[in-house]
């Protein structure tokens, strides 16, 4: 994301006003004088000697339309780069702010699926030692174990969404 911003800002800092020097100055009119530039050129086959020349005679007043078409154009084009650059950076902060909220969201669940497992946990060891005393049947002991090992799995994989969410802030910030 953040090359597509840098690229925007390129195109949207490229000044239209290269096109407007090329309008006259208002209730100003310029013109060149004489000869711009003259070109010969050999004609025809090779070794029959003839040439052939002309003048071009520049004069802005004769394409004051197209320059004021390419200064409306650039100018177009500059606006459509800052909606673009506006776009990009609303796009960057809406994927930051997403990214943030996955954390922090991710984060909170750890912490309850840590004191679930450290429940669990309890209450096995509970089970285990109500079954040496001859309080309660193994089977329990073995139900206590389930429910741990299952709170521990749960417990896992929200540490496994939480390092993912944080790996997604860290690009949405701008990692790589």
């Amino acid at each position: 994301m953040t090359f597509a911003v840098e690229h925007v800002q390129a195109v949207a800092h490229s000044p239209a006003g290269v096109e407007q020097g090329e309008l006259p100055a208002a209730g100003h009119h310029r013109r060149k004088r004489g000869l711009c530039r003259a070109r010969i050129q050999r004609g025809g086959e090779p070794g029959d000697g003839a040439l052939r020349g002309g003048a071009v005679i520049s004069w802005p007043a004769l394409s004051l339309g197209r320059v004021r078409a390419e200064v409306v154009a650039a100018q177009a084009r500059e606006a459509a780069a800052r909606a673009e650059y506006s776009r990009v950076v609303l796009a960057a902060m809406e994927e930051m702010e997403n990214a943030l909220t996955r954390y922090r969201t991710a984060r909170v669940r750890v912490e309850r699926l840590q004191e679930a497992s450290a429940a669990s946990e309890r209450a096995a060891e509970l089970a285990r030692l109500r079954f040496s005393e001859g309080v309660t049947a193994f089977l329990q002991v073995l139900d206590a174990q389930r429910t741990e090992l299952e709170a521990q799995d749960r417990l896992a994989q929200g540490r496994t969404d939480a390092a993912t969410a944080y790996a997604a802030l860290y690009k949405a910030a701008g990692g790589r």
